[in-house]
Parts: C-alpha cells; sequence; structure tokens
C-alpha cells in the first residue's frame, strides 16, 4: 500500500499569554519589507513585537487566554485523515508558531518514512503572498522531502468548499424572519495594496468566492476587509467603518461571513464576535450574526480530501 503525508498549514497563532511575544515577532519579521534584508527585518519585527505584546495578549484575554487556531486544525486534519483512510498521514504545521513548519518538514524527513507522496495543503482557499507564498517559501527551503512533494495553490472555487459555506450560512440564518432578507457582509483579512499592485491574485480570488457562494442566495451583500496593522495603504472597505456605513444607510440585519478562514481564531472570535459586533451595535444595528467558519464541516472536509486526491489540479499561481 502506497504511503501519504498530508500537511496541513495554517499561520499559527500563540497558544498563552507567554508565547504571545515570539508569535508576533516571527509574523513581523516574515511581512516587514526592510532594505537591510533578514537581520534587519528580524531586528525591526522583534521591536514591534515588544511593542504590541500588552494590546495582543489583552485581545487573546477575552477569547480565552490564547489561540483555538492548532487545536481547530488538528480536528480537521484528524476528520480528512478519517475520511482519506488507510495509507494516508495527516499532520498540522504552522508559518509562525509550533508546530513550525521548517520542523515538520524536517520530521518528515526523518521519522515515519519514507513517503511515497507528499501534499503540502495551505488551509488558504485564496492565494495570497501573506499566506500561501509564505508557506511556500519556507517548505520550499532547505533539503527536499522526495521528488512525490506537491505544494497545493488556491482552491477557492472548489465546490464542496463554496457548499461549507453556503450550508453554514443557511443554518445561521434559519430561523429569522424572513432570512432572505438580511444583509450578508463577507469579511476577508486585508493585505497591503502594495501586495495587489505587485501582483497578489488574493482580491481576485475572494471576489470569485463570493460570487460563487452569492449564486444561490438571494440575499442583498456587500464584501469588506478586517485586521489592518499600520500606516500602509490596504485593501477596503475596512470593517470597522463598513458595518456603520451600512445601519446609516438603514440596514439594521447583518450576518457577518469570515469568507478567508478555515477555523476560528483571533480575527473572528476576538474581532468579528467582540469587537466589530460592539461597533455594529453601537452604530444602530439590531441583529448581528456571525456565520461559523467552515472547520469541521463535513462538505469542507470532503473538499479537503478531494483536493489531496486530485492535488495536480490546484497548482500555484
Amino acid at each position: 500500500m502506497s504511503r501519504t503525508a498530508v500537511v496541513l498549514m495554517n499561520l499559527g497563532g500563540p497558544a498563552n499569554q507567554d508565547e504571545v511575544e515570539p508569535f508576533l515577532a516571527n509574523l513581523f519579521s516574515d511581512v516587514i519589507r526592510f532594505p537591510w534584508g533578514t537581520f534587519g527585518a528580524g531586528a525591526l519585527g522583534r521591536w514591534i513585537a515588544g511593542r504590541r505584546k500588552l494590546h495582543a495578549q489583552r485581545m487573546y484575554q477575552q477569547i480565552g487566554g490564547g489561540s483555538p487556531i492548532l487545536a481547530e486544525t488538528q480536528a480537521q486534519a484528524r476528520a480528512l485523515e478519517a475520511l482519506l483512510g488507510d495509507g494516508y498521514h495527516v499532520i498540522c504545521a504552522m508559518r509562525y508558531s509550533a508546530p513550525m513548519i521548517e520542523e515538520v518538514k524536517r520530521e518528515l524527513n526523518t521519522a515515519n518514512g519514507p513517503w511515497d507522496r507528499v501534499v503540502a495543503l495551505p488551509l488558504f482557499p485564496q492565494y495570497s503572498y501573506a499566506t500561501t507564498r509564505s508557506c511556500h517559501r519556507v517548505w520550499q527551503a532547505g533539503e527536499a522531502l522526495n521528488d512525490s512533494t506537491t505544494f497545493i495553490g488556491p482552491f477557492h472555487k472548489h465546490p464542496d468548499y463554496i457548499g461549507s459555506i453556503t450550508e453554514l450560512i443557511g443554518e445561521t440564518l434559519a430561523g429569522q424572519d424572513d432570512p432572505a432578507a438580511i444583509h450578508i457582509v463577507f469579511s476577508a483579512h486585508s493585505v497591503p495594496v502594495s501586495y495587489i499592485r505587485r501582483g497578489d491574485v488574493y482580491q481576485t480570488q475572494i471576489q470569485e468566492t463570493v460570487d460563487r457562494v452569492m449564486a444561490g442566495l438571494p440575499n442583498p451583500h456587500s464584501l469588506a476587509y478586517q485586521s489592518r496593522i499600520g500606516p500602509v495603504k490596504w485593501l477596503g472597505p475596512a470593517m470597522l467603518q463598513h458595518i456603520p456605513d451600512l445601519a446609516r444607510q438603514g440596514i439594521r440585519r447583518v450576518a457577518v461571513v469570515p469568507i478567508a478562514f478555515t477555523c476560528e481564531h483571533l480575527e473572528t472570535l476576538y474581532e468579528l464576535d467582540i469587537l466589530i459586533r460592539d461597533i455594529a451595535l453601537e452604530a444602530g444595528i439590531t441583529s448581528y450574526l456571525r456565520v461559523p467558519a467552515p472547520g469541521v464541516h463535513p462538505r469542507f472536509i470532503r473538499a479537503l480530501a478531494d483536493i489531496v486526491q486530485h492535488a495536480e489540479r490546484y497548482a500555484l499561481p
């Protein structure tokens, strides 16, 4: 029987308060464009992490003290391995926190091998320089695993991925008065506009996902972006302004869909469920619903299984 290792990748997050600063340092050291190369970016990343540590810790305290992203990804890995069956081993790797992509790759090279096939699957349906490309860059560094390694690109139009979102929207709206009249707000993690100008396809693929989801729904809808940091220009409109704008237009009921997130973490549990919810209610929104991320929804896990089994269809841009 052939043996396939599947590596589910995500950005990661601090499991507790002590891990907040090193997580932020890893994150900022990667995303900062700095003229003095890796060393300069690392030093500046650590400085920014120290400055933002207390603010970030306060946010994580409000969702239980740390990020659930590893536990959520591990649950997805277990569900995927069960669906794929014999011959598949599914593990998790994180970009900015343990277990780091570099460590998981080394372990695959030395333990439980040899593998007939390795599939690296970043859990980002839409490709971006900030997510999939960053994971790919780290994966490509160092010693190669074998000649049968496939790195998965975007899967933002996969019918079961789209179906999982559509079904979760339907479940969230069920029981509401006149559910077709509720305004659906798709929220995606923002990226700097400079990425798009340099050729990042993220914005286009976000819109394509939204269009596919809304093809089966009658509701009014809009798209906005969240999680902006720093003074550079980011994709907009920003959720912090968009929700009050909807209220000023007379909209009173919204259902927020985290369209670029595949599991729950700080951006959903704090930003959407606490920060933006409070802003919405203060602005005059009377019904604020939040659609869950796909997580272990059966159709989403089915999508991941199909992607693994037909990896050649999901090339990098």
